[in-house]
């Protein structure tokens, strides 16, 4: 999928991707992907074989592109820009990966396999802190001007290296869904406000709320900014209660999965 030129993709700090109209975000990809699949199920469900059908198609031929061309040999590439340069690729010096895009290729069923592992391993090994994964690393130190203006905040902040709780939700339920019952359940609780709250001088806001993000490096480090966002309590308890206890609606009535 292209991206309107200015507007950057659930990542609005990646507003420089596309200038021209002709930036491509794979994170957008996945999440068709998830759409794409998910409502098929239900058409198919409801008699709409020609709906579900092309759907489908729909799906296996965005699914067969981002395995071609985002795949980088570890995780999958966050986007490209109007050049064709990739974002959040091994070849890229500061944003190197995202973990947001290797959260939906796994729950969209586009990362199969060793792959759906190997991008979760990576998330591991190059973004997680004591608090959960950074959003991206490693941060921008200096104004991307193909990328956006994740490159003017300071290293750590906001979109430049912060901790996401929408977006560890994610990947919570992506390890889940790869298998990865014990990587699942350590990020969630590294992540739960149970955890950084726990250390109010550094916490900085009333502990039992869920901020936009926390610092996720330099002085500040687990600084919490910005406080009842809902979006990111909605998504922790998701992670949790539908996939780490496995309780959850499904087409057919309720999986009991844990």
């Amino acid at each position: 999928p292209r991206l309107v030129p200015g507007y950057g993709d659930w990542n609005d700090a990646l507003n420089l991707i596309s200038r021209d109209g002709r930036g491509e975000s794979i994170l957008t990809a996945t999440e068709l992907c998830y759409m794409l699949r998910e409502c098929a199920e239900i058409a198919d469900a409801y008699g709409k074989q020609r709906e579900a059908q092309d759907w489908t198609t729909k799906y296996n031929l965005i699914k067969t592109a981002v395995n071609t061309y985002a795949w980088d040999g570890e995780w999958y590439v966050r986007a490209f820009t109007d050049e064709g340069e990739p974002v959040g690729s091994s070849k890229n010096k500061e944003g190197r990966i995202y973990h947001s895009v290797q959260a939906y290729a796994v729950l969209s069923g586009v990362a199969e396999g060793d792959r759906a592992v190997k991008c979760l391993v990576s998330v591991d090994r190059l973004l997680m802190t004591e608090y959960g994964p950074r959003i991206c690393a490693p941060a921008y130190t200096k104004p991307a001007y193909d990328v956006g203006i994740v490159g003017d905040f300071g290293q750590g902040w906001r979109e430049d290296g912060g901790i996401w709780n929408r977006t560890t939700g994610w990947t919570v339920m992506a390890n889940c869904v790869a298998g990865r019952a014990n990587e699942a359940f350590a990020m969630y609780r590294k992540a739960s406000i149970n955890h950084p709250s726990k250390d109010t001088d550094r916490f900085w806001l009333p502990p039992y709320v869920y901020p936009e993000f926390l610092v996720g490096e330099g002085p500040a480090f687990g600084r919490a900014e910005f406080q009842w966002c809902v979006g990111k309590a909605g998504t922790m308890w998701r992670a949790y209660t539908y996939f780490v206890l496995g309780i959850r609606p499904v087409l057919h009535g309720l999986l009991v999965d844990p």
